[in-house]
This record gives C-alpha cells, structure tokens and sequence, in this order.
C-alpha cells in the first residue's frame, strides 16, 4: 500500500478489522471508500441543515455544498425536500449503491417521520461486488427502509397500490422514454396533492418534459438544475435534474 493509504486504513478502525478478519487488501480498501463516502454525505445533511435553519433556498444550499464537498447534487436535493417538507411516504427506483437512499434515510431519521420504499434491478456487478443494492446504507437507517429488487414495470404498481397514497416520488431507474414515463405516469396517480415528483437524468429522454405538459396545470414550483461535472461526462451527457409539486 501507498503511505497515503495507509494513513486512511489506520484511521479506520473497520478497515483494520476486515484486514485482520481476510488479509484482503481489496476488501480493505472497499471499507475505507465505504466509510469515507458515507462521511462525505453526513457532513452534506449537517451542512444542509444549517443553511435551511438560515432560510437558505434549496437551490443555493445545492450549489453550496457541491462547491464545498464534490458531492453529486441530486441526494443533496432530495435530502433538503425531506427535511423541509416531511413527507411520510417516499418511493424512489433505482437505487444501486444508496446515494439518494442513505440521504433520504438521513432526513427521514432527522426529522423522526417517514418511510422509504426503494426499487432496484440488482444486475450491477460493481454493486454486487461492494455488498449489493444499496451497500452504502448503515445499519441505523435501514429500520425505515423496505427495498424491493426486481423491474418497476413488474413490481412498482402493486405496491403503490397497497400504499394507496405516497407523499414523493423519485426517479432514478433505467433513463428510457418507456420507462421514465410509465414511472411517471403510475407514481402521478397515487401522488397526494402538495406531493412532489423529482427525477434524475431528465435529459436522457423528453419524458420528463413531455409529462410536464400533459400535467400542466396541475404542476407547480418547477426545479431544475445541471448536475456536477463527472468523470463519465465524456461518454454521457452530463445529467439534469428536476422536481416539482403536485398542486394542493
């Protein structure tokens, strides 16, 4: 190992054990990124909550702390939409390694309300190789979480339909026309009014565009923004990301 990451396994006493535990230095090092991805997106719900205690809008406190932390803004934004609004039922696709999951989880704990159903396909081999869907989600979050594998076009409306009523609704699963608009679409009939629908990667497709003006009047206080630059910007247009509500 470099000196440098060395100095990042023995200061964390998991790697240490899991080093003891396998003599794997992959899985050492999967720890240490685990960790230190999940210090990242604890000091972004702390940052957040101070800038809303201040009356800070959601979209500066976006900006902000992406400038501070290189966070990906999206978790940031839906963290924000939690603790602000305090919905009790929110339903997201595509979790794959927990971003959005552990922030919404966060908020959900903070605000001491609310309960998260979250859907994945699973077929990442990446993910599976850090633990699976998810593995970015502690322990201490995961008593309001209930996560389903499986295809939303199979296992979304049935529970929807047992929920009856959902106060927000994210997605963030495959980016296809079909599929963003049939997401859309279902989650839009079980959206109490006041409710929001947020979505990422809105310009992969003209979905979310198109399902705005079929549901014009009944839309309002529309957010979008352009993600943070990535490092996969050169294969795929950078995402952007929009919300709104569901008129009261």
């Amino acid at each position: 190992m470099k000196l440098r990451q060395i100095k990042r396994v023995l200061h964390n006493p998991d790697a240490i054990f899991k080093f003891i535990l396998t003599g794997n230095k992959n899985e050492v090092r999967k720890t240490v990124q685990i960790k230190e991805y999940r210090k990242k997106m604890s000091d972004a719900c702390n940052i957040s909550d101070k800038l809303l205690q201040q009356n800070h809008s959601i979209s500066d406190i976006i900006e902000t702390i992406s400038r501070q932390i290189g966070i990906t803004k999206y978790p940031v934004a839906w963290y924000c939409l939690v603790r602000k609004n305090k919905p009790k039922i929110i339903v997201e696709t595509g979790t794959s390694m927990g971003w959005s999951s552990f922030m919404i989880l966060s908020a959900i704990s903070r605000n001491n309300i609310g309960h998260l159903y979250s859907f994945d396909l699973n077929d990442s081999e990446n993910v599976k190789n850090y633990g699976g869907v998810g593995y970015l989600v502690s322990d201490i979050l995961k008593e309001n979480w209930t996560l389903t594998i499986g295809d939303t076009k199979e296992k979304l409306e049935p529970v929807l339909k047992k929920l009856n009523q959902i106060d927000m609704f994210i997605h963030d699963s495959e980016h296809s026309y079909e599929t963003m608009m049939y997401e859309y679409s279902i989650a839009w009939k079980h959206l109490k009014k006041s409710g929001i629908l947020g979505s990422d990667d809105i310009n992969h497709s003209n979905a979310f565009q198109e399902f705005i003006k079929l549901h014009n009047e009944e839309i309002e206080n529309l957010v979008e923004f352009e993600e943070i630059e990535r490092s996969t910007d050169t294969m795929f247009k950078r995402p952007s990301v929009g919300y709104f509500f569901k008129k009261s």
